[in-house]
């Protein structure tokens, strides 16, 4: 389903397809449940606004995913996604530039980086916690900007670092005794 307007207001949302918010804002979802897919397009000015509601049990619900997307540079939103209240899965797609937020990151299941999308943590240098596996798919080098961040592998199941072109972490710390499998292309700890 697509939004196409803005101010939408609900008491209750059950998403077990994609729910597709475009640029539009203002929304209030309620309680926001279900099994499917979340996509937000940053604004022309550059942010991703989370529409207001409890996302408790959306994303505490395996499997879930929220797509951050967009063409412009721009920066993905405190929360949901932090250390406190993290993303299931994030998918981070489009040509702009995804700056992480004043806040760590946390994803509880993969974070995947779709080719032709840029991640950066070089403005505010903040962590990122995730526990499921780490997915680049670029094909360019510099797809991810590690700024002086540090990267957790903190899951509790075995986890892969899968990447097409060599990745460049400022720190990589290693939480998860089950092991991490690194693919395709070498990593670098700067």
């Amino acid at each position: 389903m697509e939004i196409n307007a803005d101010q939408q207001m609900q008491a209750s949302v059950e998403i077990n397809g994609v729910l597709d918010f475009g640029k539009t804002v203002f929304h209030n979802l309620g309680n926001v449940y279900g099994t499917g897919k979340i996509i937000l397009e940053s604004t022309d000015c550059g942010c991703y606004v989370f529409p207001a509601g409890d996302y408790e049990q959306f994303l505490n619900t395996y499997g879930t995913e929220v797509e951050l997307t967009g063409s412009n540079n721009s920066i993905m939103p405190v929360k949901p996604g932090n250390y406190s209240k993290p993303f299931n899965n994030l998918i981070l797609s489009g040509p702009g530039r995804k700056n992480m937020s004043a806040d760590d990151l946390g994803v509880k299941g993969r974070l995947e980086i779709k080719n032709g999308t840029t991640l950066s943590n070089s403005n505010h240098n903040r962590n990122i916690y995730i526990s499921g596996n780490w997915i680049n798919e670029n094909t360019a080098s510099n797809s991810f900007i590690a700024g002086t961040g540090t990267v957790f592998i903190a899951g509790t199941e075995a986890q892969n670092i899968n990447v097409t072109v060599q990745e460049k972490f400022y720190n990589l710390t290693m939480q998860n005794n089950a092991g991490l499998t690194i693919t395709n292309k070498p990593v670098e700890v700067m």
